[in-house]
């Protein structure tokens, strides 16, 4: 039994530092924070938001005022600095940045 709860403290302490956190800045603050983590500038953070909203190319571009183009490109450029490969794969990378902030 003992061991299962050295297993279970972890998970239980970081989803109440979590708590505190996102009570303290607001989930929108700690996805900012994680944003500038990775070193994203100003388009690529307005860029990545649309992402992780779930937003496709098409949309992404049509709200911002920008070419489909524009954005897959600074979509690339915004993997390759989270070192992800795919949308899912940075969602993930965010979330988990998010965590450990």
């Amino acid at each position: 039994m003992r061991i299962i709860r050295s297993r279970l403290l972890p998970t239980t302490m970081m989803r109440s530092r979590m708590a505190v956190r996102s009570a303290r800045y607001g989930y929108h603050q700690l996805e900012e924070m994680a944003l500038r983590a990775f070193e994203l500038d100003r388009l690529e953070r307005h860029i990545a938001r649309c992402l992780l909203a779930g937003m496709t190319y098409d949309e992404a571009a049509e709200a911002m005022h920008l070419s489909k183009s524009t954005i897959k490109g600074n979509a690339r450029i915004i993997f390759e600095k989270t070192s992800a490969t795919d949308r899912a794969q940075f969602e993930r990378r965010i979330h988990h940045m998010i965590e450990r902030l």
